[in-house]
């Protein structure tokens, strides 16, 4: 799929026939519409947690995935759904979902569902956002 989609419900029925295509035959480690939604809502959040105001998240993508994380001990190749979302003026974008393989540990378990990938001027937002709560603290702590 090389155009995005808004996230809405008026893209909602080709944004889910695009997860069914690339989740075919799988039956495990699957996405839905909604996941996507939760992904897309954390993204944002994360970034307003870090000082990126609305107007500028443009830019931001975010990988939504299961988070599942399948034992070194497991027989086979594990498969997730992995979502790439882009974050538009007009919202969070569907780019294009996939299968991909899934990580392995020594015990399995989980891990961060949503990456999310940040510009460089979001990245220097984030880390002034963070010198500055640093700074706070350090002068809180010496008053």
């Amino acid at each position: 799929m090389t155009d995005t989609l808004i996230l809405n419900e008026k893209n909602r029925p080709q944004i889910e026939q695009a997860l069914s295509e690339a989740q075919k035959r799988a039956r495990a480690r699957c996405l839905g519409y909604r996941d996507l939604e939760r992904g897309a809502e954390y993204a944002s959040n994360c970034l307003n947690d870090s000082g990126v105001a609305s107007r500028r998240e443009i830019g931001a993508k975010a990988l939504v995935r299961t988070g599942d994380v399948v034992p070194n001990s497991y027989k086979g190749i594990a498969y997730e759904t992995v979502i790439e979302l882009v974050r538009r003026s007009t919202g969070w974008a569907f780019v294009r979902a996939y299968r991909d393989r899934c990580p392995s540990r020594s015990y399995g378990g989980s891990r961060e569902s949503v990456v999310l990938g940040v510009t460089e001027e979001q990245a220097a937002i984030i880390a002034a956002h963070a010198l500055k709560q640093i700074n706070a603290e350090i002068l809180s702590e010496e008053g």
